[in-house]
């Protein structure tokens, strides 16, 4: 594919039917992401204080040849000390956009806006051991896998749209995912001059 077919941007108003079909229809955002119905009240209050982009995380727009296709996410997390941190991604695309190599490229795009504008060390992505697709898809965009681990009773929400809701359901498995600065050169040029730039948010250090 034409990597720059696949364009991130914020979120504007006129998205918010994608937001809404994510709510409540459980392939909207696909069935790994699905953690329950959800109130898009929370997510508009939300765009209207920060447009859904913050220092700590954010939600980004897929877009494949001028269509809205999906959401993109980034979120901190930290080990330990506050300086041991790095940033968590996820991808939400609509099921028709799937299976078309639009996910490696948002997620190459997403990973060299976050090395470009700021000075995070690492981008990393969980994935549920089921999900082939997403595991293919992280691979193809340079990530490691890094192993396997019980993934939490309160599911990471793709897109970082809202708060994932609690489950008493056995724990499943899911797969660590990885990439450091370091190797971020093997990205190319993936991601340059596809975000706008009034999107660049301080990170702390």
């Amino acid at each position: 594919m034409d990597e720059a077919r696949v364009v991130l941007r914020p979120a504007t108003a006129e998205d918010f039917w994608l937001f809404e079909r994510q709510a409540v229809e459980p392939d909207a955002g696909g069935t790994f992401n699905w953690s329950g119905f959800r109130d898009v009240r929370a997510t508009r209050r939300r765009f209207g204080e920060n447009g859904l982009i913050t220092p700590d995380g954010g939600c980004l727009i897929v877009v494949h040849d001028s269509t809205v296709v999906g959401t993109v996410g980034w979120g901190r997390v930290s080990y330990g000390a506050d300086t041991w941190w790095c940033w968590n991604i996820g991808i939400s695309l609509l099921p028709e956009y799937r299976g078309k190599g639009v996910g490696t490229v948002a997620q190459k795009h997403l990973v060299a806006y976050l090395f470009d504008t700021g000075p995070v060390q690492r981008v990393e992505a969980y994935t549920d051991v089921d999900n082939m697709a997403e595991q293919r898809a992280l691979e193809k965009a340079g990530f490691v896998r890094e192993g396997c681990c019980a993934r939490p009773s309160s599911a990471p929400a793709a897109g970082a749209t809202s708060s994932s809701t609690a489950s008493s359901a056995p724990s499943r498995r899911q797969v660590r995912y990885g990439r450091s600065r370091t190797n971020a050169s093997k990205i190319g040029e993936s991601g340059k001059g596809c975000i706008v730039p009034t999107m660049r948010q301080p990170h702390r250090r």
